[in-house]
């Protein structure tokens, strides 16, 4: 394989992991023969609902449904949303590399109807199904992201930007963001920010080290940190610092220069000032007032 068609499926295998961590939706990549080079999560088609049905051809029908819309969208030469052949939504990318097809990538299944309406359209008019068969696809199908068509719509376009090899890869989350998935995507993206910050805040940090952390853009984290925080990034940074600077401060033994090279602070002056205006009163004195009470 040549390296260059190397590079595009690693790629690819990296746009697939993004997307299973963001949407929870399931995403396999197949070689020119059909073969699963990968598949996020594990075994997907072994957990499959269909695997539940009484006869193999429940498998075989969305295996064979598959490697058809493979074939289609490389013919067009273009993504290809379909429903299997028991109601469930699937996109279909085509990946090529210096204009030859190298790979494929499936999306999906994604639920855009009731369980309850698909169970009775597209699983119990297709096969004789036992109660147990009927538990088990429906506890399968529980576990399948719900969305509208939209959204898959929205998905779609947004893949198929991640796919190209000029797109830049470090702001996917951003990418991600804009297709609908902004609670989801973004309220991760600072979960992570937070997570970071609370192991280094006691080191020079800055919202551009942060950013690039969590493959965002700086001006993005700063409107997200305004919005999930209630305050801004410096100050946020401020008053966990003065948090456990206030900690700290407990022990009578620990001078107020270690404590302020302890939570980040550089220069004392600049912490009197910040811990003042946080906590009302300078850190001489909130030591007294705490050890008096």
């Amino acid at each position: 394989m040549a390296k260059e068609d190397i590079g595009v499926l690693e790629r690819l295998c990296v746009v697939a992991q993004l997307i299973n961590a963001t949407t929870k939706i399931t995403c396999i990549v197949l070689d020119l023969k059909g073969n699963h080079i990968l598949e996020i999560p594990k075994n997907m088609m072994q957990k499959c609902f269909c695997v539940h049905l009484q006869k193999p051809e429940g498998t075989e029908q969305c295996l064979n449904s598959i490697f058809k819309h493979c074939k289609q969208a490389s013919d067009m030469d273009d993504y290809l949303i379909y429903s299997c052949p028991y109601g469930l939504s699937n996109i279909i990318f085509p990946v090529r590399s210096g204009g030859k097809l190298v790979a494929t990538l499936k999306v999906g299944p994604i639920m855009t109807e009731d369980p309850k309406t698909m169970m009775d359209l597209h699983v119990s008019s297709k096969a004789e199904l036992s109660r147990e068969d009927l538990d088990l696809i429906e506890e399968s199908l529980a576990a399948i992201p719900p969305q509208d068509t939209s959204f898959v719509n929205s998905l779609s376009r947004t893949i198929a930007l991640l796919l190209d090899q000029n797109a830049s890869l470090p702001h996917a989350y951003e990418i991600l963001g804009e297709c609908d998935l902004n609670n989801q995507v973004y309220s991760k993206v600072i979960d992570a920010a937070l997570s970071y910050i609370a192991t280094n805040y006691m080191n020079e940090i800055s919202l551009e080290t942060v950013a690039k952390n969590v493959s965002l853009h700086p001006a993005r984290l700063s409107r997200l940190f305004s919005q999930y925080t209630n305050c801004n990034f410096r100050e946020y940074i401020n008053r966990l610092r003065i948090t456990k600077a206030q900690q700290l401060l407990l022990d009578p033994y620990k001078n107020i220069a270690t404590v302020c090279c302890e939570v980040g602070f550089s220069d004392q002056s600049h912490f009197d000032k910040v811990f003042k205006t946080i906590v009302g009163e300078t850190p001489s004195h909130f030591r007294k007032n705490s050890l008096l009470k």
